[in-house]
């Protein structure tokens, strides 16, 4: 039976950014990504040895009004949030084709696989 092993750390540096358009971001809806945008703005350094870090964190998402809102404070107009939707729209279209176009691909090679084998069993058993 394996012992078991602790990792613990000194110490945890935070990086602050700004939020702005990610264009790496696909939400399920129609309002552009937001992200983390840039170098960072602050920094800070925690000694971890002085400090309880037995919370449980979270990955925060933002609704479309909290995106609207980054976007707008990051200078975009409201022209640009819908080029950028459109794009994004696009790109999740492109998406969904190539997911079928591989699914359909799998099913054609699977059904080749299936018939081969169907094709060598028949020689097998005529000879």
């Amino acid at each position: 039976m394996a012992s078991s092993r602790h990792v613990s750390f000194g110490a945890a540096i935070e990086y602050f950014f700004t939020v702005g358009f990610n264009g790496s971001a696909l939400p399920h809806d129609a309002t552009p990504g937001v992200g983390l945008n840039g170098p960072p703005i602050a920094r800070r350094q925690t000694d971890l040895s002085t400090t309880s870090v037995d919370v449980v964190h979270a990955v925060l998402r933002y609704s479309a009004k909290d995106r609207l809102f980054f976007l707008k404070r990051a200078g975009f107009t409201k022209d640009d949030v819908t080029q950028l939707s459109l794009r994004q729209r696009q790109l999740r279209m492109d998406l969904l084709h190539s997911v079928a176009d591989a699914q359909k691909e799998a099913r054609i090679r699977k059904r080749r696989a299936e018939s081969c084998k169907a094709l060598l069993k028949c020689r097998r058993l005529a000879l």
